[in-house]
């Protein structure tokens, strides 16, 4: 699929338009295109649901998003359906904005879709506190650590 045709798909605001399509909230990944979502139409069962071969080198769906899935009527094998939509922030919001977003995601936080972190101010410092306090960093156990006090008392 071209980028013009993708920037199209994923700016449009879908709507599940038949029964069969509703909004499903992914669990997990199952490796190459197979996503485990939460299933309205099963009482809440988990199903295994595919994505497309058209979006397949072009969208990622992380644990925690929502899409529009469509379930066959006979399904054949332990897959049950297919992604028919994924949903971005802006398609919540507006699925949101027209009612049609359904009740058991109302009262999740809309933390779960995938946004980039902020720092809070707080947490933010000038450098001037605590910039000789290393305790805090990352330690990688997969190297030897070496003592910087016994090189600088050889000198």
């Amino acid at each position: 699929m071209g980028r013009k045709t993708t920037q199209q798909v994923l700016q449009s605001h879908p709507v599940p338009t038949n029964p069969a399509q509703y909004i499903a909230k992914v669990i997990e990944n199952r490796g190459t295109s197979h996503e485990v979502v939460l299933s309205r139409d099963r009482a809440g069962e988990k199903v295994l649901v595919s994505l497309p071969t058209r979006f397949r080198k072009s969208i990622w769906i992380k644990k925690g998003n929502y899409a529009i899935i469509e379930i066959d009527s006979q399904p054949t094998t332990k897959i049950v359906g297919e992604i028919v939509h994924v949903l971005l922030p802006d398609n919540v919001k507006y699925l949101k904005s027209e009612n049609l977003w359904p009740e058991e995601f109302l009262d999740a936080p809309d933390d779960t879709i995938t946004k980039p972190e902020s720092v809070p101010r707080s947490a933010q410092s000038d450098g001037s506190d605590d910039s000789d306090d290393d305790d805090d960093l990352f330690v990688n156990t997969n190297r030897p650590v070496y003592d910087d006090e016994e090189s600088e008392e050889e000198d």
